[in-house]
């Protein structure tokens, strides 16, 4: 009787999976978050620290903290060019209008093994493990003739998943 129904029979299950893995994101954070030189003269270099460190460079030299709160990472380094009134100045071999910056990491042995800041990531601290902190600090070699208004550079820290 085709009016009667029993059941049913399924020949296929047909079932979509909309499937996200999860991905961990890098978390660093660096503290203090800026740091002012204040008038600084043509021609010389202050260290953000306040003065010149020993060789190799430890941790009570250095001005900054990076704080790795999440999975072991590696952390690249770049700055921007000096702005504010008057003229910009540009990154480089300190000359008329170029300041140079210079970063290094509690650990190296000399000046020489800091990373010369430019305007593109470059590799700055490798292998930073999870819940880590690492010291580092900052060189400013001031141009040798510049206007002497207030200027502004923003050094960025990014993060990669190791």
């Amino acid at each position: 009787d085709a009016s009667r129904f029993d059941g049913g029979l399924c020949t296929q299950v047909y079932v979509e999976v909309d499937y996200t893995p999860a991905v961990a994101e890098p978390d660093i954070s660096n503290v203090p978050s800026s740091k002012n030189f204040g008038i600084v003269e043509l021609g010389t270099s202050v260290w953000s620290n306040g003065s010149a460190p020993t060789w190799p460079l430890d941790d009570s030299e250095c001005y900054f903290t990076i704080t790795n709160n999440g999975d072991a990472c590696s952390i690249t380094i770049q700055a921007t060019n000096f702005t504010g009134e008057g003229t910009d100045w540009t990154l480089g071999e300190p000359a008329e209008n170029v300041a140079r910056l210079k970063a290094g990491k509690s650990g190296d042995a000399n000046e020489e093994a800091m990373v010369t800041l430019t305007n593109s990531p470059q590799p700055f601290i490798s292998g930073l493990a999870k819940d880590a902190t690492k010291k580092w600090e900052v060189k400013l070699e001031m141009p040798t003739s510049a206007d002497m208004y207030e200027k502004t550079t923003t050094i960025t820290l990014v993060a990669t998943l190791d």
